[in-house]
C-alpha cells in the first residue's frame, strides 16, 4: 500500500496492489522532480515470488504496473529503487538460481525507462553456489551505478563484492552494434543478425514509443514479421533467459 500526505499530516490518497490471494509486500519507492512515484516489491504467485515495479501520478493514479519474472520458477526480490539523472529507474534486488546444492541468491540489477521500459538487466552470480546480496545501491552524476553488498565463499565467510555498471544514456549506446536489421525500414519483414555467441531459446519484444508493449514472442529462423504492426518507428528488445542481448530502432512502411 502506498499512502501520500500532506506536509501537515493530511490523508490525500492511497493505492493499493493487489495480484492475487497470495502476500504482495512493498519493499522500495522514489519519486521524481514531478512527483511521480514509483514503488517496487514481491508479488507471490503461490509457487513463486516475482518482482513487481508500479508508477503511480501525483494524484495516485496507476501509469503502469510491470512485473519481472527471472524464470525458472524461483523467488525474484526487490531491495532498493532510485531515479537517476535521466529520470530513467534503477532497481536493484536478489534473483534464485540453481545450483548444485540447491537455490541460491544472485546480485540483479535491472534499469527501467519512466514509460516502463526495460532497457536491460544484470545478473551478478560468484560461480560458486553461495548466496550473493546486494544491501546499498548509489548513482553518480553521470548515472554510473555502484552496487555493493555480501558473496559467500567456498570456505563459508562472507566477502563483500562491490560492482560498478556504467549506464548508457540513449538508444544508440544501448545497442552496442549487437543487433543488425535487413531492411529496415521493412514493409513485410526483415532478417536480423546477432553480434554474439549467447543465441539460444532467443525472443523478441516490440514497444512503441509510448512505453506499449506490442509483440513478445520468440524468434524464429531469425526473421522478425510486421504482423499488426502499424506504420512508424518502434523499439526492438532482443532478450534470452540470460537478459537483453540487444536494442535497436525499427521502422515499419507501407
Amino acid at each position: 500500500m502506498v499512502i501520500k500526505y500532506s506536509s501537515s499530516g493530511t490523508q490525500l490518497w492511497t493505492n493499493i496492489y493487489n495480484n492475487i490471494s497470495n502476500d504482495d509486500r512493498a519493499s522500495c519507492l522514489d519519486v521524481n522532480s514531478s512527483g511521480v512515484a514509483y514503488v517496487s516489491g514481491t508479488t507471490d504467485d503461490g509457487i513463486q515470488s516475482n518482482i513487481y515495479i508500479r508508477s503511480l501520478s501525483p494524484t495516485g493514479a496507476i501509469n503502469w504496473t510491470k512485473i519481472f519474472d527471472n524464470g525458472s520458477q524461483l523467488n525474484d526480490e526487490s531491495f532498493d529503487l532510485k531515479i537517476d539523472n535521466n529520470g530513467d529507474l534503477i532497481l536493484v534486488g536478489g534473483a534464485e538460481a540453481n545450483g548444485i546444492n540447491g537455490p541460491h541468491w544472485n546480485y540483479l540489477i535491472l534499469k527501467y525507462s519512466s514509460a516502463g521500459i526495460l532497457w536491460w538487466n544484470k545478473i551478478y552470480d560468484n560461480g560458486i553456489n553461495g548466496d550473493d546480496e546486494i544491501n546499498v545501491c548509489e548513482i553518480d552524476a553521470t548515472n554510473n551505478i555502484y552496487v555493493s553488498g555480501q558473496s559467500v565463499s567456498t570456505s563459508g565467510q562472507k566477502d563483500i563484492v562491490t560492482i560498478k555498471y556504467d549506464s548508457p544514456l540513449t538508444l544508440s549506446e544501448l545497442k552496442e552494434n549487437s543487433v543488425y536489421l535487413y531492411p529496415n525500414p521493412f514493409t513485410d519483414f526483415a532478417e536480423m543478425k546477432l553480434d554474439t555467441e549467447n543465441i539460444t531459446d532467443i525472443s523478441i519484444r516490440i514497444i512503441d514509443m509510448l512505453g506499449n508493449e506490442l509483440v513478445n514472442e520468440k524468434l524464429i529462423d531469425g526473421r522478425i514479421n510486421r504482423g499488426n504492426l502499424k506504420t512508424g518507428m518502434y523499439i526492438l528488445q532482443v532478450f534470452n533467459t540470460n537478459g537483453i542481448l540487444g536494442v535497436s530502432n525499427i521502422i515499419v512502411q507501407d
